[in-house]
């Protein structure tokens, strides 16, 4: 059941994000749901299902290079961390830990899709800080957003939630 959990919200994750990126918005919606749910359920769990979801949204936006399929493996390290290390209770290092997964996503694409065949120029350079700080300030956003809303639907379906995870370290 909690498969079904995780692909049901990945799916809608892509949607988000395609919905996003029609508009032109940069907003890392996968990514931090991809980390929400590392941070939940663990690596091994989810990463067959995120490298899925991760193709389809690299294939609905039309990317040539896989950009989800290579900041999954550094968004599952960081979330891995994350479990160990960090406050999953409180929203402010809940904002910190979204703006990292945003900063890895972003970073990623600006690397594997903007610049190679780009020439360099003021504009450009504009342009890789603004998809940063886009995708960033997304992330911080978005994950202390989706951790009340996630929790509150896992709580009510018995599932485990993001701030039980201290609890089971």
């Amino acid at each position: 059941m909690t498969t079904i959990w995780l692909l049901c919200c990945t799916f809608l994750a892509v949607v988000g994000e395609v919905i996003a990126g029609g508009y032109g918005v940069v907003l890392p919606v996968f990514p931090v749901v991809a980390f929400y749910f590392t941070v939940v359920l663990g690596w091994r769990p989810t990463v067959a299902w995120l490298l899925v979801m991760g193709s389809v949204l690299d294939l609905a936006l039309g990317r040539g290079v896989p950009v989800s399929l290579v900041a999954l493996p550094g968004i599952q390290a960081f979330a891995m961390f994350w479990r160990r290390h960090g406050d999953c209770r409180r929203r402010g290092p809940q904002a910190v830990a979204g703006f990292m997964a945003g900063l890895i996503s972003g970073g990623l694409t600006l690397a594997l899709v903007v610049l190679p065949g780009a020439r360099w120029n003021a504009g450009l350079a504009g342009e890789g800080l603004g998809l940063l700080g886009e995708a960033a300030l997304g992330g911080a956003l978005l994950l202390p957003l989706l951790c009340v809303a996630l929790d509150a639907a896992a709580d009510h379906m018995v599932f485990d939630s993001y701030q039980q995870v201290r609890d089971r370290r």
